[in-house]
């Protein structure tokens, strides 16, 4: 069986499995970005004062 790789001396199928990687984590990086950014101007992605105190607080009124 002939191996290619980094331990045979060649790094060709090193540098295309990283290439490959490195393109699927842009390309997911991207997207995601790109969703965000129509869900915060369809619905917005922030919270308000009351949401960011809690769901005790801003739901059931509760103190500590």
């Amino acid at each position: 069986m002939y191996l290619l790789g980094l331990r045979e001396g060649t790094a060709y199928l090193f540098i295309a499995n990283a290439t490959g990687a490195f393109a699927a984590l842009i390309y997911a990086f991207v997207l995601t970005y790109i969703l965000a950014i129509l869900v915060d101007k369809a619905l917005g992605l922030r919270v308000t004062e009351e949401e960011y105190a809690g769901p005790g607080i801003s739901q059931h009124g509760e103190r500590t």
